[in-house]
């Protein structure tokens, strides 16, 4: 018996979503890729809002570090008798520049799965893109 291949195609804001805030999900995407159990389709329209989204992912990575840092020292001083080294290694983290280390990993890791040789790409035709300006215009959701 043969095994069922699904093909995946995510709009822009589900790879902003796996980036920022997803990120667990997105190795669990790749292993079903490694697996052959999924092929990834990629439409040239998404493709080009990626590269024009990915510039904002740092800043909402060091949001949620700030946001998740709050929280958590918060916790410890709500939490009486918890190691206060932990406190401090929380209070010591830097969220730029920890930022910025996790949202570089993980654009890479997304685009490698995005220009992976394995990723069926779709370019649009004269006819598809004549097509949804037609589609605007009458104001049809997508």
């Amino acid at each position: 018996m043969s095994q069922l291949l699904h093909h995946l195609i995510f709009d822009t804001g589900v790879w902003r979503s796996l980036a920022v805030s997803e990120f667990s999900l997105l190795l669990k995407i790749e292993q079903l890729i490694a697996s052959g159990k999924v092929k990834i389709v990629v439409p040239e329209t998404v493709r080009v809002e990626w590269d024009r989204v990915k510039k904002n992912i740092p800043k909402q990575i060091i949001a949620e570090i700030v946001k998740a840092r709050k929280s958590a020292i918060s916790l410890f001083s709500l939490v009486d008798g918890l190691e206060v080294g932990i406190s401090d290694q929380i209070q010591s983290i830097k969220p730029e520049h920890t930022g910025a280390e996790i949202s570089a990993k993980r654009i890479e890791a997304v685009e490698a799965i995005i220009d992976s040789e394995n990723t069926i790409r779709i370019v649009a035709s004269e006819q598809m893109k004549a097509l949804a300006i037609e589609h605007a215009m009458r104001k049809n959701e997508p």
